[in-house]
């Protein structure tokens, strides 16, 4: 079992927006705030402007002059954008660009990657054919991020999306070996956090959390909050990944602005880090 004294603090780059042009100014943010773990997380568009496939390391270089580690790397995702089209031509162009993407971040000396099972809507009748391409896409992925020395982490997702229960997250990570999986705390609407931890843990499954995006919600849907501003149990879900034996940062991916609530700064996410871990004994 984990020691949650053990996961530094880590934020997502989604928090800021688009990154092009501005990637010293942010990754300084990162620095003033005590964040030294990053998560690049933007979409296919943001990293096109930032130059990131043509140039994948002038990202990390300019996180690096920063104090800042490029640890984990979002895939991006969209309607299309995923590994569970069911029409053959949209499946092969997503394959290659995540493919594409994979390999970029790998030559930012990036080795965490998330991916997102599937886009929605998703409906009843095709639900088992949409979680079968899904896993035979994402068993196939894993070995390509495994032949460049990565780890592929499926995220689990909210609404009609794949993997929104810990019943399918269990089958896809047992499905598919050298699978890990990236635990949203903001994402499920079925089922409590700390029951699909459990769940995770009754499975066997202790080991297979590769990374977390760390927010809040109302369990109405996605919010996208600090801790504390929602309903989540956050000494259970902290006890529960020590009991998964997680140990990567405790890294967040809030909103940095949302109607009717205060912007959220990097300095606030290291002292809320601070705050929940200390009290979640």
């Amino acid at each position: 079992m984990t020691n949650r004294k053990n996961w530094p603090v880590g934020l997502s780059t989604s928090h800021f927006g688009a990154l092009a042009g501005r990637e010293a100014g942010v990754f300084a943010e990162y620095r003033r705030a005590g964040i030294r773990i990053a998560e690049l997380s933007q979409s296919d568009g943001q990293l096109m402007a930032a130059g990131f496939y043509e140039h994948p390391r002038r990202i990390r270089d300019a996180a690096e002059a920063e104090g800042v580690t490029l640890r984990s790397f979002h895939i991006p995702f969209s309607q299309t954008l995923h590994p569970a089209n069911l029409d053959p031509a949209a499946d092969r162009a997503a394959m290659e660009r995540i493919r594409r993407s994979m390999h970029a971040a790998a030559e930012a000396d990036i080795r965490i990657f998330i991916v997102h099972p599937s886009s929605e809507p998703i409906g009843e009748a095709e639900r088992q054919e949409c979680l079968s391409r899904s896993r035979e896409n994402l068993a196939l992925l894993v070995r390509e991020a495994e032949a460049i020395g990565a780890r592929l982490c499926a995220e689990n997702l909210p609404r009609t999306c794949l993997c929104n229960s810990s019943a399918e997250m269990i089958a896809h990570l047992k499905a598919i070996p050298g699978l890990y999986m990236c635990f949203d705390s903001n994402h499920l609407l079925g089922e409590a956090n700390p029951d699909f931890l459990r769940r995770l843990y009754e499975a066997g499954l202790a080991g297979r959390i590769g990374s977390v995006h760390i927010s809040d919600y109302d369990f109405t849907d996605e919010r996208h909050e600090l801790p504390g501003n929602g309903k989540n149990d956050w000494p259970a879900i902290v006890a529960g990944l020590e009991r998964l034996d997680y140990d990567g940062p405790f890294l967040y991916e809030p909103h940095a602005n949302a109607a009717g609530r205060a912007v959220i700064t990097p300095a606030m996410v290291a002292e809320n880090r601070s705050r929940i871990l200390s009290e979640s004994v």
